[in-house]
């Protein structure tokens, strides 16, 4: 199974490739038209070459291809790559606006690629899943804390532009909405956000921000999102009828608990001839729901 790597914006596509080369496949190529430095960095490290354009990358005939480009390209790569027959998978975050997430719609609906956060795969969130199967969730609390300062730096300061890539809402935010939906599978309608910055951070965006809203069916659920130092952490609470049940996702073993090496078995499997692993109706949900906390919580809500 060959893959190449369309973009090297940011850390996924390094773990990805460890991930799918520990599965069996080969790593044979990446091009990336804005991060010269990480392509190179990656072609290094996984010794392939470097393609002079997306094109030139296709022409080696891949198995599959993961996008990874910086956000606001995220379409026009899309829309090459669904233009092609070789099956993709594009790294988070694939929007972080209306109108990027518009781009989208015209071509992901019949693709033979899909886009998510990792955690979707994350044993503990899979199982947490399973054990609410017939129960009636009475509300939800969900935690995504994520360290910023990677995207301060340098390389990856594109990441923290609240109008291109999102910053701290949208970057961070898409995995507690991602976790969100793997439990509940039902739309959130958002009543209210807020967001603080501390004095002298480094971030353009926010380091915190708490949204609050419920589902269509009427369950609460509140996001706390974070950039503050410190470890990694995902985690949610969700009270049912018989109590409270919890998952926290550890960041002991990146690969496994938190869905990295899950969700190279299923693009895998998409190369092989699976389904999708997640129907753009959902992705594009957790999307929408990101881009309007992001909206909400800052104040530029319509």
């Amino acid at each position: 199974m060959r893959v190449v790597f369309a973009g090297a914006a940011h850390s996924h596509p390094f773990s990805d490739a460890r991930n799918l080369r520990e599965l069996g496949a080969e790593i044979s190529g990446v091009w990336d038209l804005d991060d010269h430095a990480l392509a190179a960095e990656f072609a290094r490290e996984f010794s392939v070459p470097v393609a002079r354009d997306l094109g030139s990358l296709l022409d080696t005939q891949p198995d599959l291809v993961i996008a990874t480009p910086r956000t606001p390209r995220v379409a026009e790569v899309v829309e090459v790559l669904a233009s092609s027959t070789v099956p993709f998978f594009v790294n988070k975050v694939a929007a972080a606006s209306h109108v990027q997430l518009g781009a989208l719609d015209a071509v992901m609906p019949a693709a033979r690629g899909f886009t998510s956060s990792v955690l979707r795969f994350a044993p503990r969130l899979m199982g947490l899943a399973s054990r609410l199967a017939g129960e009636e969730v009475l509300a939800v609390r969900v935690r995504a804390q994520h360290d910023l300062m990677g995207f301060t730096t340098a390389p990856r300061a594109w990441q923290d532009d609240p109008k291109g890539a999102g910053g701290t809402l949208v970057n961070i935010g898409v995995h507690a909405w991602e976790m969100l939906d793997v439990l509940l599978d039902d739309e959130i309608v958002l009543d209210a956000g807020v967001t603080r910055r501390r004095p002298g951070s480094p971030t353009r965006s926010e380091d915190i921000a708490i949204v609050h809203g419920a589902t269509t069916g009427g369950v609460p659920v509140v996001a706390e999102i974070s950039g503050l130092p410190g470890p990694d952490s995902y985690a949610v609470s969700v009270m049912i009828g018989s109590g409270t049940v919890e998952a926290e996702l550890t960041v002991g073993d990146l690969a496994t608990q938190l869905g990295y090496r899950g969700l190279a078995a299923r693009v895998l499997a998409l190369a092989a001839g699976d389904e999708v692993a997640v129907p753009w109706h959902r992705s594009r949900r957790v999307l929408a729901t990101t881009i309007r906390a992001a909206e909400l919580a800052r104040g530029a809500a319509a």
